[in-house]
């Protein structure tokens, strides 16, 4: 996968988040577990688009990791959101699933990175 392809899929991502965070109810909890999710859903893909345009190696390094890590954290929310019962496993399944492979593909750039780097 491209840098570039990757970029697509983790702002197609956000997309989808940010319709899912659009969707949920007017109620307390909802709108706040909601607002941090949809954070972590967007920022993902703006630290990796940083990162891209990173000064140098560590730099690079450092923005791939906030960006899985925030990837992590947005699945975090969508799990409490389903767990909590503010919405339904089966409508955001592939959204979940989505988010997992984009923390994988973000952590496996990031051990690919640091290897390169001590070498």
């Amino acid at each position: 996968m491209t840098a570039d392809e990757l970029e697509k899929r983790l702002k197609d991502y956000a997309l989808r988040s940010i319709r899912v965070a659009a969707s949920l109810k007017h109620d307390m909890v909802s709108q706040l577990l909601g607002r941090q999710f949809l954070k972590a859903s967007t920022s993902s893909g703006a630290n990796y688009r940083e990162a891209q345009r990173g000064t140098s190696r560590a730099d690079f390094l450092a923005k791939v990791k906030i960006a899985e890590r925030e990837c992590d954290e947005s699945c975090y929310w969508l799990e409490l959101m389903i767990a909590a019962g503010i919405l339904e496993e089966r409508l955001v399944a592939d959204l979940l699933k989505e988010g997992k492979e984009l923390t994988a593909i973000l952590g496996a750039i990031a051990v690919s990175t640091k290897r390169s780097t001590v070498s």
